[in-house]
């Protein structure tokens, strides 16, 4: 049995949370955004985040986000 760790997002995550967000932009309606996010613009995104409003992510601890 894997064991979960919420950890703080970091830059090397970035790809994997823009697979699973895109995932979501094209087959679902839980987000507003019609157009999948490239990786530049989820790079602009993290950049932008700070202590108030931060970025965390479910991996396995393997390091595979889910």
């Amino acid at each position: 049995l894997e064991r979960l760790l919420i950890r703080p997002a970091r830059a090397d995550d970035l790809e994997a949370v823009n697979a699973i967000y895109n995932h979501y932009v094209l087959h679902s309606t839980t987000t507003y955004q019609t157009d999948p996010e490239t990786v530049e613009g989820r790079q602009a995104w993290f950049s932008a985040r700070g202590p108030a409003h931060p970025v965390t992510v479910v991996a396995l601890s393997t390091s595979t986000l889910l």
